[in-house]
């Protein structure tokens, strides 16, 4: 990794075998077994190199320390980049179950008012009498009110549109006009 440095910086830098091994004050040889790895430099030699060559001691030799540093500074970015995304998704699940909740209270918890889509009462009138007939919910149940009489219409709307229509047509079969 040493000799592949030197050599790789020293081009570089345009400098030659012969100039760097004045400047280091070794033979041109011994620059040469440098970069092949064959020897290496003492630590004062180490010192002169990253001198001349422009780089640290740490990074001529392959230490990546200065590599390490802006990786753990890029891994602080990306959690910090992280942890904003997450709040984020944690603030959307947040409203998205919220809204969900709003949504299947209204629906369950509103009761539709069924007069405006349907006749949920009438009167008939037969032989000069009015007979009213309504529906009353008691407690999810519903009561179909014939003047003095109640009936159990059913417990589901189905079955109680069904039979006031059936008490509708009987009074109009026997000759009574409904409003």
């Amino acid at each position: 990794m040493l000799g592949k440095n030197i050599s790789e910086l020293r081009k570089k830098l345009g400098i030659s075998q012969e100039k760097l091994s004045e400047e280091i004050g070794v033979s041109r040889q011994t620059i040469s077994n440098w970069e092949l790895g064959e020897t290496y430099p003492n630590s004062e030699q180490l010192i002169l190199l990253s001198k001349t060559l422009n780089i640290s001691t740490d990074e001529l030799i392959g230490n990546e320390f200065s590599l390490l540093k802006e990786k753990i500074q890029n891994t602080e970015i990306f959690i910090k980049k992280e942890k904003k995304l997450n709040k984020i998704l944690f603030i959307i699940i947040y409203f998205l179950i919220l809204i969900t909740l709003i949504i299947l209270m209204i629906v369950l918890f509103t009761k539709k008012d069924f007069t405006k889509d349907y006749q949920t009462e009438f009167v008939c009138t037969l032989n000069g009498v009015d007979y009213q007939v309504y529906l009353e919910d008691s407690d999810g149940k519903y009561l179909l009110h014939n003047g003095e009489e109640n009936y159990l219409a059913g417990d589901n709307l189905s079955d109680v549109f069904k039979s006031l229509d059936v008490l509708k047509q009987f009074y109009i079969k026997q000759g009574a006009t409904c409003k």
